[in-house]
This record gives C-alpha cells, structure tokens and sequence, in this order.
C-alpha cells in the first residue's frame, strides 16, 4: 500500500537527522570553541537561528460502544496535527498506525514530531475499513472518530498549546461515522 514509504519517511526522517549531526566535525570560523561556547566571531552560527520542534505523542483509544457495521476495530490509525481545527487547514505533522487495533480495550500509541511551538489541533480516526485514500486520509462510514457530534459536517480536535513536548495526549475515538 502506498502509505507505508510515507510512514517509514516520517518515522526514519528525524533518525536521518541524528545520524547527520557530528560534532567532531566542528571546523570553520563559526565552529564553536572546545569548551562548547559560542566563538563570538560576530558571524551567525548555525544553531543560532534553528526553530525548536517539539513532539506531541501519546494514545488513541476507542471508547464508542459499538463498532461499524462489518467492521473489526483493526485499521490503520490516522493523526493529523492541523494549524486549525479545519479540514483546509495546514497540516502540520502527522501520525500513522498500520495493523492499530482498537477492537477491545488496548490503547494504540502514536507520535507525531518536528511540531513548531504554537497551538496544534489533533484530528483521529480509525480507518477500519481501509478505503481512505492514503494521500489524503478522511474517515467515512463505519470509521472510529474522534467527534464532539458525528454527521454534523464539523472536524473535531483536541488542542494543545504546544511550549514543549508533550507525551500523555489521550484522542478517545467516541463514535461511528453513520453510513
């Protein structure tokens, strides 16, 4: 399925990123001094202007009573962290879960990283049925969503102020979407 090379790039892309860090590399005139403080050569130094990102990781779990029609419960878990808590909002990260299994009474884990600092809206579902499109993943019927009232055309989020990395967000998938 073409989500997966997705997946694999959101998660190895902050890995690729470490790995590319070396400080023994530290040569030039904006390197820092061995003692690790600026060399205050009045030059700009490459971590000077570098934006701090933060993650936003924790659990979705489903708390509706009852799943889709001809549904199981096991799909691939989507999050979405949007500017706004709108469908034609930027999106700002995202999280995918293959196999997510919300059948019973487990939590699924998920993690969305480099998030800016400012407010972030979380946007789940539970494709159940896996027929969402992976480009641009939506829930339809019979999926688990996150929704403060399904059917009624409004994306609803769980909002975070973000000032540092959060890790116990819980998204509770309430309801079926109707079919």
């Amino acid at each position: 399925m073409s989500w997966k090379p997705l997946f694999l790039t959101l998660t190895l892309t902050p890995v690729a990123c470490m790995i590319t860090t070396d400080d023994s590399a530290d040569i030039g005139d904006d390197a820092e001094n061995d003692n690790g403080e600026d060399d205050d050569d009045g030059a700009d130094d490459e971590d000077d202007d570098s934006e701090q990102l933060f993650e936003v990781a924790g659990a979705a779990r489903r708390t509706a009573s009852e799943l889709g029609a001809d549904n199981d419960g096991i799909g691939v878990l989507h999050v979405a962290a949007l500017a706004e808590c709108d469908l034609g909002a930027e999106l700002l990260g995202a999280a995918g879960v293959a196999m997510a299994d919300l059948s019973g009474d487990d939590d699924v884990d998920f993690a969305i990283t480099d998030l800016p600092a400012t407010t972030v809206h979380l946007a789940a579902f539970l494709d159940d049925n896996l027929d969402a499109d992976p480009q641009a993943p939506t829930p339809g019927p019979g999926d688990l969503v996150f929704a403060d009232g399904v059917g009624d055309g409004v994306l609803s989020c769980v909002s975070i102020d973000l000032v540092s990395s959060v890790d116990d967000v819980v998204i509770e998938l309430n309801a079926v979407v109707p079919g």
